[in-house]
């Protein structure tokens, strides 16, 4: 099965991609580290990936708002799939 049939089945998970992320990897990191400190270290869904040019990060749909406003704040353009 893969994510995109899973992610239908378990509607509590949701994936961000956030493009142009690894522009700058050093500043990507720091980035992943903020969210996880300060959003997503309660939540045991969360994960994230590095795809070349852009990062995904996947967690629980609970967190979502507060995931896409740190992305507001810190000006990442992101995808919600």
């Amino acid at each position: 099965m893969n994510f995109k049939n899973y992610l239908n089945r378990n509607p509590k998970i949701i994936e961000f991609h956030l493009l142009d992320f690894n522009e700058d990897m050093e500043q990507a990191w720091l980035h992943i580290l903020e969210i996880y400190e300060s959003i997503l270290k309660k939540d045991k869904y969360w994960h994230f990936f590095y795809e070349g040019e852009y990062s995904i990060i996947r967690c629980s749909k609970k967190y979502q708002k507060k995931v896409e406003e740190y992305f507001k704040n810190n000006a990442i353009k992101y995808t919600l799939d």
